[in-house]
């Protein structure tokens, strides 16, 4: 397992964590849309994680959608209406959209492994 692929582990967990947090944070059980959004986002996260983990050269875009998704988990305490009055709720979904970002983020900017299945190599 190289470190790509780590990485895409790590944000799976993330994923299952909203998947969790639909259920037990506060924000989630006072409202159904937030419980919505946390259930269904942490599922796309976590099924679009798995599945790049699992077929890392089929294509960047699934990593574009994973980071829209750790963005809007993000955001959702501001645009869903509780980051004022569930503020612990907030950090942890402001931290852990920021960790989804980041980690399907990290595919833009670091090299591409030339030796991984799948992928053509350039003359050299």
């Amino acid at each position: 397992m190289n470190m790509g692929t780590s990485r895409w582990w790590i944000v799976a967990i993330f994923g299952a964590w909203f998947v969790v947090s639909g259920f037990v944070l506060s924000a989630a059980k006072h409202s159904s849309h937030v419980e919505l959004s946390f259930i269904i986002g942490g599922a796309l996260i976590l099924l679009g994680a798995l599945w790049i983990a699992m077929a890392p050269t089929a294509g960047v875009w699934r990593d574009a959608i994973v980071a829209l998704l750790g963005i809007w988990m993000a955001i959702s305490p501001w645009v869903l209406g509780f980051a004022a009055h569930h503020k612990d709720d907030l950090l942890i979904t402001l931290v852990i959209g920021v960790l989804v970002l980041v980690g399907a983020g990290l595919s833009f900017v670091l090299p591409k492994d030339q030796n991984a299945p799948g992928r053509q190599h350039s003359p050299a």
